[in-house]
């Protein structure tokens, strides 16, 4: 259960400060500019120089005393700030850069760190926060060369909390406890060069939650990880965001995250739309790639629609541990190959393959369920490559539920519909097939079935004679196993049997039975004898129901 603490006072945290000077910086009147009493930047002030990791000018005190005491907006209208330390958001402030930074790589103001440490750090109870309009970037090195990840805590926001049960609202320093922070804009800003672009962390996988957050318009480049969200949130809307991701591991197991590089990693979430993503791997040309675009481990209900992504050796890794909380796959082009485990995936209009890839691999295992409905698992027109195969390769229990597919080939390609089998009266003791038990084929050709009902190799079709003679335009019953290719018709009065030779056994009833049916009705009387009309107290002969009244032979 996430705790929202009761805000008392809350006009105290969105009263606009009068123009003053506190802890040598100066809060607007609602609108307060880093720039205003800035010494460095005064006609004739004094140089602030450090020799703190050799910074000329070192922003770090100012800006945090700055953001701990002014409330409102806060505008970061200097073209560049360089710090060695991390500098804290309270709520009910809007965090928006206005400055003259001509690199077009960057908004218009950067924040540059210069020591393995976070740049913006959220605590618990911090509600109503904007960051906008930035360049956050780090000043060190991520990696050793292409091996080891160092300054590993160089981030350029982390939300964290949940470590005791303080439920102080936005206090000063913020409390470490499981308090819900929400309410939190994230827009507009450029990632580069750091371990993690965004943090989101529950400590000790405690419950603390950030919610209601939006993250959308911003650029990843050169980022370790873009987001990696460790927290069971609800309520995030990422959309429209850009990714260059640089080289990446595929090794070991899936939640081993060292040497391994991704655009977003939902380690712990729950309810999440993500719009847009742009996803390329490293810029250098050769082998290099990055590790995936998406990687999901435990989540909610999740939407991914309209991605696309290249250069990464894997597009969508969907680690998951329950079929609970559908996942939805919608217009998403997927260059690079998906892969799911023990999720329940709803999967429509995605492309799973470049136009110059034959069809990019996807695979499904544990008890994974799919639900496929228009997906092109190779490219229109590919006759020589593509055929009804594609799709989900299953292993273990993992099946297709509904499919329904065309990949430009031109043999059958089916509409399928599976269902479960169970080998045991325990209804947890069962076996999945992947094998359907109804199938609707659209033949290019005039012998194929129509529709095929049944479950591995043992069907029937149901073909349309497209041929010449008495039967042309008929439909045609056909089963594929050897003497078992009979039809039975039942009602709760009797069956009707079409045996696999060609003979037909008829319903069976007494002569008290027999009523008063329409003409041309034909069953077995069990005790007429043979005469016309019927008569009871036989041996049985067939009865034939011919100007009302019944004919036994």
């Amino acid at each position: 259960m996430k705790k929202l603490a009761l805000v008392t006072g809350f006009l105290s945290l969105v009263t606009i400060f009068a123009a003053s000077s506190i802890y040598g910086v100066t809060c607007g009147n609602g609108i307060t500019y880093t720039s205003i009493g800035n010494p460095r930047l005064t006609s004739g002030g004094p140089t602030i120089s450090t020799t703190s990791h050799g910074l000329q000018y070192n922003d770090t005190s100012r800006l945090q005393a700055l953001l701990t005491t002014c409330t409102g907006k806060i505008i970061f209208d200097e073209a560049a700030y360089f710090i060695d330390g991390t500098l804290p958001v309270f709520g009910a402030r809007i965090l928006e850069g206005s400055g003259s930074n001509t690199v077009v790589s960057f908004p218009s103001s950067k924040i540059v760190q210069e020591a393995n440490l976070p740049i913006f750090k959220i605590g618990t109870n911090v509600y109503d926060v904007a960051i906008r309009d930035l360049g956050l970037v780090g000043g060190l090195p991520t990696r050793n060369g292409e091996g080891t990840d160092i300054n590993t805590g160089m981030y350029g926001i982390l939300a964290e909390g949940g470590t005791t049960n303080n439920c102080t609202p936005n206090s000063s320093p913020p409390d470490t406890g499981n308090c819900t922070s929400l309410g939190v804009q994230i827009s507009n800003l450029s990632f580069t060069n750091l371990n993690k672009g965004i943090y989101v962390n529950a400590l000790n996988n405690g419950e603390w939650q950030f919610d209601n957050v939006r993250l959308d318009h911003s650029r990843f480049y050169n980022c370790i990880i873009g987001v990696h969200i460790n927290s069971f949130n609800s309520g995030w809307n990422i959309s429209s965001l850009d990714f260059l991701v640089p080289n990446g591991v595929q090794q070991g197991t899936d939640e081993t995250i060292s040497g391994k590089t991704y655009g977003i990693y939902l380690q712990r979430s729950t309810y999440t739309s993500m719009d847009l993503l742009i996803g390329n791997g490293p810029s250098s040309t050769g082998p290099s790639l990055a590790t995936a675009l998406i990687y999901v481990k435990e989540h909610g209900n999740l939407s991914i629609q309209s991605t696309v992504a290249e250069g990464f050796r894997e597009d969508l890794v969907i680690d998951g541990n329950t079929r609970n909380s559908p996942i939805n796959l919608m217009n998403n082009t997927f260059m690079n190959g998906v892969r799911v485990k023990n999720a329940t995936i709803y999967s429509s209009s995605n492309q799973y393959s470049a136009f110059n890839n034959h069809g990019a691999p996807t695979t499904a295992s544990g008890t994974a369920q799919i639900y496929s409905l228009g997906d092109k698992y190779c490219a229109e027109g590919d006759y020589l490559n593509c055929d009804e195969g594609r799709g989900f390769v299953l292993s273990g229990e993992a099946r297709n539920i509904f499919v329904s597919t065309q990949n430009g080939s031109r043999t059958q390609v089916p509409f399928f519909i599976s269902k479960d089998i169970f080998t045991s009266s325990d209804p947890i003791i069962n076996q999945f097939t992947s094998a359907p038990a109804l199938s609707l084929i659209a033949p290019n050709q005039s012998s194929g079935p129509l529709l095929r009902i049944g479950r591995g190799i043992y069907v029937y079709d149901i073909t349309r004679n497209e041929g010449g003679g008495s039967d042309a335009g008929y439909l045609e019953f056909q089963g594929t196993q050897s003497g078992y290719g009979g039809y039975s018709f039942k009602t709760t009065g009797g069956t009707v049997t079409v045996n696999y030779n060609g003979s037909v056994t008829y319903g069976s009833a007494g002569y008290s039975s027999l009523g008063s049916p329409a003409n041309g009705t034909v069953i077995y009387c069990s005790d007429c004898q043979k005469a016309t009309p019927c008569s009871g107290s036989g041996n049985g002969a067939l009865a034939k129901r011919v100007n009302g009244s019944w004919d036994c032979d």
